[in-house]
């Protein structure tokens, strides 16, 4: 399953596909809403080495079809807790298994961590059953932290 997708860095040329994605009526449904700038801002800031959030983008096929993120320590909840946020922006990918596969393959390909883990998080909205399938089908269980 995990050879359906590679993962590559954000680029600063992903910038305005990942603006667009957000405002994507399927993605931005389950996203704060943010003005672009300030978006905009968000994502350029992320491209620094000293941010605590590492982003990629997902592939299928060599075309760019969604963003995952991993975000590091305190700001994922522990110090060694890595918490995963995952989209897919392009429509025509929705349904075909690349968010499970992105999210198995950077669990799996430890070079892509900063850090140690030893805690995979996510937090999808109740709400929102496709992603709290997708993280289930990835291997992940659902749990009530207090």
């Amino acid at each position: 399953m995990t050879n359906l997708v590679s993962l590559r860095a954000l680029s600063s040329v992903d910038i305005d596909m990942l603006i667009r994605w957000f405002s994507a009526p399927h993605v931005a449904r389950w996203w704060d809403v943010q003005p672009e700038a300030a978006r905009r801002e968000k994502y350029e800031a992320r491209l620094r080495p000293t941010t605590p959030v590492d982003v990629f983008i997902i592939e299928a096929q060599g075309k760019p079809v969604g963003m995952l993120q991993a975000m590091y320590g305190a700001v994922a909840g522990a110090e060694s807790d890595c918490g995963i946020d995952i989209l897919i922006g392009d429509e025509d990918a929705l349904g075909r298994g690349y968010a499970s596969a992105a999210i198995a393959y950077f669990v799996e390909h430890t070079e892509l961590h900063r850090h140690s883990i030893s805690r995979f998080v996510a937090d999808p909205d109740v709400a929102n059953i496709a992603s709290t399938r997708t993280f289930e089908r990835a291997g992940f269980a659902a749990t009530s932290l207090p």
